[in-house]
């Protein structure tokens, strides 16, 4: 039997690997007309609304967050990649569930959400609350489609999280 050598090749990319991670391009490609990104949020919190409530605020290191609510579940998108609280790029829908101390959530049912969901990544916090993500990179811009979809994506899976490891 013949071994060959498995050589990886990196392809270019427009962020560099450093030390402390991917660095993100020194000059963003700007976002053509038509699409939507993360610089603006009143525009995300109105399409956010549109499937419930929805207001934007600034959190602790001035960044945007939207706080949302659909169908009686309460969730957020924080606001990523933004400098000095504006030109973000990132996006991350975010919902938290409590649980009591005598019913805490095991690892093992997070585990298979993770394992048998394709969207929206599950977690426990340090206090014992079940956790669902899932993070948008919208740097560039995307369609009002796709964000659309995306979002749509984002309430089937906070729905069936909700159905699965709320009380």
């Amino acid at each position: 039997m013949r071994v060959f050598p498995l050589i990886a090749i990196l392809p270019l990319t427009a962020c560099d690997l450093t030390a402390g991670g991917w660095a993100p391009p020194e000059t963003p490609v700007p976002t053509p007309a038509g699409l939507i990104d993360a610089s603006d949020p009143q525009a995300l919190t109105d399409i956010v609304a549109r499937r419930g409530t929805g207001f934007w605020r600034r959190d602790g290191l001035r960044d945007p967050v939207i706080r949302a609510e659909t169908a009686g579940q309460s969730w957020r998108v924080e606001f990523y990649g933004c400098s000095n609280g504006s030109n973000c790029t990132d996006l991350r829908f975010v919902a938290e569930f409590p649980s009591s101390e005598d019913e805490l959530i095991e690892p093992d049912r997070i585990a298979d959400w993770n394992t048998n969901q394709r969207f929206g990544k599950a977690s426990i916090d340090e206090e014992g609350a079940a956790v669902l993500e899932m993070n948008l990179i919208l740097a560039g811009g995307v369609t009002r489609q796709n964000f659309d979809l995306t979002l749509d994506w984002w309430l089937l899976a906070l729905n069936q999280f909700q159905a699965e490891f709320a009380d």
